[in-house]
């Protein structure tokens, strides 16, 4: 057994080195002595994968039918039960077919022999039908490249016109072109006289404007200050801060409201401020704000209302969003009031 393996080894060599030079049987017979000496050396996987080389090399009947046998032996020593019942199956279904398989073989032969025989009169006559269409295909090239030939001549004749006619309508373009920026310059000059014309209206009206607001100004200024000095210099006021200077002096109601006749016939609108549909003063706030328009501090109005200055000041804080919609101080406050002249 030991001298059958170093055999198959030097027979193994030139088949490695040269292997297209064998037979597909050669090569399978090679792959099934190997098989066997393995398994009777007891290798089964080196057996099983040999015997699946012969199969894989040689489809043959008698190979396949002896790789199938190989292979049931060697799981029937593995006891593998399905790749045993497989390999079973196959071995009896090429063992019952080998003897019709090679009769179909030599039938195959014979029918490979006579249409080898029809391909060789086939090819003659396809030859000599090519050598006839050879000729019939160099007469249709001639005549494809005089077409060819005339259909780039027409072509080029084609451009050379479209070019003329593009480059005459590139001068045209061009005319045109010269045209509009000429007319599109004496535009613009025409605008700018008219832009300048309207630009010397607009400063004139506009120092118009401005004379007039500046009277405006000076007679809302003269105004304020005749208000303020007709305010300040009332009896009425005066009578108020001679009761903060000596307490003695009493102030009652016919006091406030003469007070509050004085503001309102020099400022018609002031009343309206305080009491409408939305808002409405309460008494200790219109006299506040009375207060306020007629110029006395925060410490002068808590002498006259006998309240704590920080008392005042939250209620001017309210009155402000109150009356002006939104939150301020009460020196924000002040201002408004006295703000209102008209």
């Amino acid at each position: 057994m030991k001298r059958g393996g170093e055999y198959l080894h030097i027979y193994e060599k030139p088949f490695i080195e040269d292997k297209l030079s064998f037979r597909k049987d050669q090569i399978a017979g090679l792959y099934q002595a190997k098989a066997m000496l393995a398994y009777n050396k007891g290798k089964i996987d080196s057996a099983i994968y040999y015997f699946h080389k012969q199969i894989e090399s040689d489809s043959t009947y008698n190979t396949l039918t002896m790789g199938y046998a190989g292979l049931m032996n060697c799981y029937s020593k593995k006891f593998n039960a399905d790749s045993l019942r497989l390999y079973t199956e196959l071995y009896c279904h090429y063992n019952d077919s080998t003897i019709n398989n090679l009769n179909g073989l030599t039938l195959e032969r014979i029918q490979l022999l006579y249409n080898y025989r029809n391909h060789e009169l086939q090819a003659l006559k396809k030859t000599q039908k090519a050598h006839r269409n050879m000729a019939k295909v160099w007469i249709l090239l001639i005549a494809l490249f005089s077409v060819i030939t005339s259909a780039f001549y027409i072509i080029y004749k084609h451009k050379q016109i479209k070019k003329r006619e593009i480059l005459e309508l590139q001068r045209q373009h061009e005319a045109v072109q010269l045209q509009l920026q000429n007319e599109k310059s004496q535009y613009i000059k025409l605008q700018e006289k008219k832009y300048d014309l309207l630009q010397e209206e607009k400063t004139i009206t506009i120092n118009k404007l401005q004379s007039k607001l500046h009277s405006i100004r000076r007679t809302l200024y003269s105004e304020n200050v005749g208000l303020q000095q007709c305010l300040l210099q009332s009896e009425i006021r005066n009578k108020f801060s001679l009761s903060i200077i000596k307490p003695g002096i009493e102030l009652n109601n016919e006091d406030w409201k003469e007070l509050a006749k004085l503001v309102e016939g020099q400022i018609p609108s002031f009343y309206s401020h305080f009491y409408n549909e939305k808002y409405m003063a309460s008494s200790l706030e219109y006299k506040i704000i009375l207060l306020i328009r007629t110029y006395f501090t925060p410490k002068e109005m808590s002498i006259l209302l006998n309240m704590s200055q920080q008392s005042i000041s939250i209620i001017r804080h309210r009155l402000f969003e109150k009356f002006f919609d939104k939150k301020g101080s009460a020196k924000e406050f002040d201002k408004m009031v006295k703000s209102i002249s008209l």
